[in-house]
């Protein structure tokens, strides 16, 4: 169950970074397009730079983010 929870919270924390990423390098611009922000995930998740974003690549680098933001190492993320 714990597994299930934090692959949950990994996922979320994924879409969150995607997002604050793509605005953050298209310097805030309302402008932005999802085509944008797509091709600005492909950048950072595309691990093989095969230009395409695998299942297994996705996990991995969503895996990544969350362990290196689970400062305390205890499986889990909350906002103190």
């Amino acid at each position: 169950m714990k597994t299930r929870y934090s692959v949950i919270t990994v996922s979320l924390l994924a879409i969150a970074s995607v997002s604050a990423i793509a605005n953050h390098q298209m310097d805030g611009h309302s402008e932005d397009t999802k085509a944008d922000k797509i091709k600005i995930m492909v950048q950072k998740y595309n691990m093989n730079k095969n230009g395409q974003i695998s299942k297994e690549e996705f996990v991995q680098y969503s895996q990544h983010k969350f362990n290196s933001t689970d400062t305390d190492k205890n499986g889990m993320l909350f906002h103190r």
